[in-house]
C-alpha cells in the first residue's frame, strides 16, 4: 500500500507530533508499505529515513503526493493540506490529539 502523511510539524523538531509521525512512518515501511511524509519543516540536513520525507513542497508536490498514494493520512487535520482531495479522492484517515481552545480558554470549534 502506498501512504502519504501529511504533517506540518517533523523531525528535526521535538513533540507529541513529530514522534507520532515518525513512528508510524518507520512502522508503515517495516510492514513493506511505501510511505511518503510530506511536512513544512525545512531540514537543512539529509534525511536518513526508511521512507521518502519531502520537506516544504510545493502545491504541485502535494498534489503528485495524492496521486501517488493509496490512502492518505492526516496526523493533525489541516484544511490547508486537504484541497488535493477534491481533484484526487482518497481514503482518508484523520487523527486528532487535542481540543482546540478559544482566547479565552474554552474548548470550541473554531
Amino acid at each position: 500500500m502506498r501512504i502519504f502523511i501529511h504533517t506540518p510539524y517533523f523531525h528535526p523538531r521535538i513533540g507529541g507530533l513529530e514522534s507520532v509521525v515518525e513512528t508510524l512512518a518507520r512502522e508503515f515501511a517495516a510492514a513493506g508499505h511505501a510511505v511518503r511524509v510530506l511536512t513544512d519543516t525545512p531540514h537543512d540536513a539529509p534525511d536518513a529515513f526508511p521512507f521518502e520525507v519531502v520537506r516544504v513542497p510545493t502545491w504541485r508536490q502535494v498534489l503528485d503526493a495524492m496521486r501517488w498514494c493509496d490512502v492518505f493520512h492526516q496526523p493533525n487535520i489541516s484544511l490547508k493540506a486537504l484541497w488535493p482531495m477534491a481533484y484526487c479522492p482518497r481514503p482518508w484517515v484523520v487523527a486528532h490529539h487535542i481540543w482546540y481552545r478559544r482566547d479565552d480558554g474554552r474548548i470550541g470549534l473554531q
